[in-house]
């Protein structure tokens, strides 16, 4: 299992105190959650070797998703991309997990 994964030094750190739960009651699967992004970032034009790091384990044959059912000490999503030669990265380390369900886990 993965503990630790490259976090853009450009952008800071969300305190673990300032981390807070999906707001509204909002509830998704961990796997659907990570199939939305994709499904988005497929949308974009011109893209590149797109890719989304957490510290949790993913799957080999969908290494876009991860597979671990219970959360990673760090929440911790980026994603990368390349963009008319250009490299970006997206972080979001504001949540308190990697999962949208009402116990913090897969359904």
């Amino acid at each position: 299992m993965s503990t630790s994964f490259d976090w853009p030094d450009e952008f800071r750190r969300t305190p673990d105190g300032e981390r807070t739960a999906y707001p509204h009651g909002f509830q998704v699967s961990r796997e659907q959650a990570f199939q939305n992004i994709i499904e988005e970032v497929r949308k974009f034009d011109d893209l590149r070797g797109f890719k989304i790091e957490t510290a949790a384990t993913h799957q080999s044959d969908s290494p876009q998703i991860p597979t671990q059912t219970s959360d990673p000490e760090d929440p911790g999503v980026v994603l990368y991309w390349n963009r008319s030669g250009e490299a970006f990265a997206a972080p979001c380390d504001r949540w308190q997990s990697l999962s949208a369900t009402s116990s913090g886990t897969e359904t």
